[in-house]
């Protein structure tokens, strides 16, 4: 059979099944419905096939993206998708791409699926890419669409980036000239690696989409892992770009001290009120913590003082950093350690560290653990100084410190000192223990030396509230102690003290009373002057008790004393110590002065003046003599000096009017050195002659005299009963004639004043009064009335006590007995104590008899006052006739316990004192043996 021709040729089509599910075709838009939903046909409401409904958004917009595809496989099977997003640099957008999984399709049918999204704030301008993806039984179709991010404002960021291109140079620090094309070494955003001190370089691509160069405000920044700026890697600034992308580059080197981690850039454009930024992330290898970054591995403080500086930088914040009470943020912390071999005050002082520091002790035995001892955190504005100081630490207990960052982290350079000042060294911290100082006592001596470190002051010891300058001081106190041999003046000064200084000095006894002398805070009163300086007059022959304090109790540091000289003083705070006190003291002795006492009154108008002894040893060569009408001497009256011998006599040209006057000495030595001048004594000179000045009298008509006046045409003569005749005058009288009054009318009992003024001229008005001299008007006295004992009484005491009331003005009283009722030769004349005694107490024996008694009181004059009553008294010791004993019989028999004794009466002397004695006998008992007998007119059994 032969061949027959071709049959019509048919066309078919082989596919696996994996040819099934095929993605047709991909839309975009801004429809935000029901995101990952399986549609069926028709096609949601957008123009599928024209691929584009949508292409162009602004950050921050609604977007949908969608894979339609068709399904021609016959029953459900798994299907894989993808959207994926790309930005114009073709780094995938993250928040726009993820995968999903579907096996509910329905099979030969076509879907729909979308994504719903929105763009991300940070979207750098320019193209994007949307490529969706379906993977069936390991056959992957996709197809690729794009759209458009616009910025939402005219010059916004595009990109930001580093690179290790160093480009074109820096101007003035800031970025480099503009480049116009991206660096070619920027291929992603992925985070790159760069070592501490590598040269970097970090980009800002700017867009403008004015149609000119337009100014923008231009910021780089950079955190660190603990989110803390980095200065070095930033600027801030306008820069004009140009239209359309630019790229700003910032050449920077990254610190050598930088810590290992990631770093955070961000670039921004802020233009028209809107900011722009991007963000890259990269890493550094850079410095280690610091070795003593955690507790565990603080290091260990040996010998003081100590001193470190080290980096902070990288030093981090544990877990279980028990937070300090002092509110700081306890970032970058470091640690040490510090165990005192005795007590005493630890000081730890960061001053000098270039961040804000905040100092921690601690004690405990974990960190979880730990308990605050002290912290601070504040530096002073004066000094710079950031301290804790003065601590109370116990030996052998292990201290903590922790040293860390105030405010944001940070760190930097610290700088550590610790000191510590065992307590064992300081030995007058109290009163009881002062210090003593010896000066030298002669003219223009140069003063004492000593030193000492006070820092381990503590309260006061002696818990007294000396405080003399009302300023809150006694606390941290030191004191010294100088006796006198002469009067003089002693000058104290802590000028060159490098923290606020109070002087005070004392008299008294240490644990009893004290009376402050002087007291001085602030030089010249001017309160921001830290320096004291006090001058005080001392007695002689007394202990002074000299406190140093720190002003209003705050803490001091190290202190030492020196009295040698005036030293210079550094700037210094009031509230941080620095460490030396400087105190110079200075004796100047002074005459001691002999006549007149002080506060005499006198009407000799030309008194004598003298010295009792010389502050020069040998002598003084002379001495000068001073008396003015004021207490400071400011318009002396009379100026005598150079006075070759101890004393002065006031000229008649000198003659001092009636008035309060004040004088004092100094001494002069052969080189014309003078001493101090001696403490002013008062001096009234006055006209009165009497009454004198507190003059005691029971006349109540004193006559009053006083010195005649020259040229005096009347006087006034007061008395009153007050000293400021405050009250209705008892005299007022003038009188032209006569230097004496006699009141004829008596004054009442009491004190009285009495004064006197002399017109010489015109009228009255401002002539002034002497001043008051009192005098006391004693009550006229009385008879006393007696107590005990009564009159008539008997008796067998042979000293007797006797008892009487007191009566007003008796100051003693004059007691009298005798046998004799006129009581010419009295037994008994005695004159009792002062102080208004109203008893006595015979001290011998009396003999029997009948006495009489009597008392009569003296006052303060020893005048004597009217007799009491005569009272008598009988003594009698003589025995009376022995009793006969009664009951019971003698050896008899009883059954009372409590029998009755009973006697004779008898009459007549008793030759006898015992008149006899018996048994009594009771059933059961033991015989009780007794005894009667009779004396001084007295039964006794026993």
């Amino acid at each position: 059979m032969g061949e027959t021709g071709w049959s019509p040729a048919f066309t078919f089509t082989v596919r696996t099944s994996a040819d099934a599910v095929f993605l047709d075709t991909l839309a975009i838009t801004d429809d935000l419905g029901p995101s990952g939903l399986g549609e069926n046909t028709p096609a949601p409401a957008e123009d599928v096939a024209a691929n584009a409904y949508k292409d162009t958004f602004l950050p921050g917009d609604p977007i949908q993206l969608y894979i339609y595809y068709t399904n021609e496989y016959p029953t459900n099977k798994q299907i894989d998708f993808e959207w994926l997003v790309t930005d114009p640099a073709g780094r995938v957008v993250p928040e726009m791409s993820e995968t999903a999984v579907d096996t509910s399709n329905n099979a030969n049918n076509s879907f729909y699926w979308h994504r719903a999204y929105a763009i991300p704030d940070d979207s750098i301008r320019g193209t994007y890419t949307f490529t969706g993806k379906i993977t069936f039984e390991g056959m992957t179709t996709t197809q690729s669409q794009t759209f458009t991010v616009t910025g939402s404002t005219a010059v916004e960021v595009h990109d930001a980036f580093s690179t290790t291109s160093l480009g074109v140079a820096s101007v003035d620090g800031g970025p480099g000239v503009p480049e116009a094309s991206t660096p070619s070494d920027v291929i992603s955003k992925t985070t790159p690696t760069y070592n501490a001190g590598d040269n970097i370089r970090l980009y800002i691509d700017a867009y403008n989409d004015v149609s000119a160069n337009t100014a923008a405000t231009f910021n780089w920044e950079v955190l660190d892992p603990e989110g803390r700026h980095v200065p070095q890697l930033e600027w801030g600034g306008i820069l004009s770009t140009a239209v359309g992308h630019t790229w700003w580059s910032l050449p920077a080197t990254i610190p050598s001290n930088m810590g290992t981690g990631d770093y955070i850039f961000t670039g921004s454009i802020t233009y028209g009120g809107n900011t722009t930024s991007q963000t890259q992330t990269f890493h550094v290898n850079g410095v280690a913590a610091p070795a003593n970054d955690n507790w565990a591995n603080r290091i260990t403080i040996g010998a003081v003082p100590y001193s470190n500086t080290q980096d902070t930088w990288t030093a981090t914040s544990e877990v279980d950093d028990p937070g300090s009470s002092c509110g700081g943020t306890n970032s970058n912390s470091v640690w040490y350690r510090y165990t005192p071999a005795s007590n005493g005050l630890l000081e730890v002082d960061a001053s000098g560290s270039n961040f804000p520091v905040e100092i921690g002790i601690w004690t405990g035995g974990s960190l979880a653990g730990l308990t605050q001892v002290a912290c601070n955190n504040e530096q002073d504005l004066a000094s710079g100084k950031v301290m804790v100081e003065n601590i109370p630490v116990t030996s052998g207990t292990t201290y903590y410190i922790e040293l860390t960052d105030v405010g944001t982290p940070g760190g930097g350079k610290l700088n550590l000192n610790v000191n510590f000042v065992s307590s064992t060294s300081l030995t007058n911290d109290t009163i009881f223990n002062a210090a003593t100082i010896t000066n030298n006592i002669t003219i223009n001596n140069a003063g004492a030396n000593t030193s000492q470190d006070v820092r381990a002051a503590s309260a006061s010891a002696e818990d007294l509230p000396l405080d003399a300058c009302s300023r809150s001081a006694g606390r941290n106190t030191v004191w010294y102690k100088y006796t006198t041999t002469l009067p003089g003046e002693l000058l104290l000064d802590t000028s060159g003290s490098d923290y606020d200084t109070m002087i005070s000095v004392w008299s008294g006894t240490p644990g009893g009373s004290l009376t402050a002398i002087g007291c001085n805070d602030d030089i010249g009163g001017n309160p921001w002057d830290v320096d004291s300086s006090l001058t005080v007059y001392l007695d002689a022959s007394i202990t002074y008790y000299i406190q140093i304090a720190q002003f209003n109790g705050v803490d001091q540091n190290t202190n030492s004393l020196s009295t040698d000289g005036v030293g210079s003083k550094p700037p210094v705070s009031a509230e941080f110590n620095g460490g030396t006190l400087d105190l110079f003291s200075k004796f100047n002795p002074a005459p001691l002065l002999d006549l007149p006492v002080d506060g005499l009154y006198t009407s000799d108008t030309t008194p004598d003046l003298s010295v009792k002894s010389s502050p020069v040893p040998g002598g003084a060569v002379t001495y000068h003599f001073q008396v003015d009408d004021s207490s400071d001497f400011s318009s002396t009256l009379v100026e005598a000096p150079n006075v070759a011998t101890t004393s002065y006599t006031l000229t008649a040209g000198e003659a001092l009017q009636s008035g309060v006057y004040y004088w004092r000495a100094s001494a002069k030595d052969g080189s014309a050195n003078y001493s101090a001048w001696s403490a002013p004594r008062a001096l009234y000179i006055t006209s009165l002659i009497s009454p004198v000045n507190n003059f005691v009298t029971s006349n109540t008509k004193p006559t009053f005299t006083w010195g005649a006046t020259p040229g005096a045409l009347e006087y006034n003569l007061q008395v009153d009963e007050t000293p400021d005749f405050s009250s209705a005058l008892e005299i007022d009288r003038y009188q032209t004639s006569g230097t004496s009054f006699a009141p004829t009318t008596a004054l009442v009992p009491g004190d009285h004043y009495w004064r006197l003024r002399v017109r010489t001229g015109g009228a009255w008005t401002n002539v002034p009064f002497t001043p008051a001299w009192k005098f006391t008007i004693l009550q006229a006295l009385v008879a006393p009335v007696l107590d005990t004992p009564a009159n008539a009484a008997s008796m067998i005491d042979r000293t007797p006590s006797f008892a009487w009331f007191s009566v007003p003005a008796g100051n003693t009283y004059n007691i009298q007995i005798d046998t004799d009722a006129t009581f010419g030769t009295p037994d008994v004349n005695f004159n009792t104590l002062t102080g208004n005694p109203i008893s006595y107490q015979q001290p011998t024996d009396l003999s029997d008899g009948t006495y009489s008694w009597r008392v009569r009181a003296i006052n303060l004059l020893g005048e004597l006052g009217p007799w009491s009553l005569t009272r008598t008294f009988t003594i009698d010791n003589v025995p009376s006739d022995a009793p006969l004993l009664n009951l019971p019989v003698n050896n008899g028999f009883t059954s009372l316990a409590k029998p009755t004794f009973s006697v004779f009466a008898v009459t007549g002397p008793l030759p006898t004192a015992s008149s006899g004695y018996g048994t009594i006998y009771q059933p059961g008992q033991d015989p009780v043996r007794i005894s009667i007998w009779y004396h001084n007119h007295q039964l006794y059994v026993e």
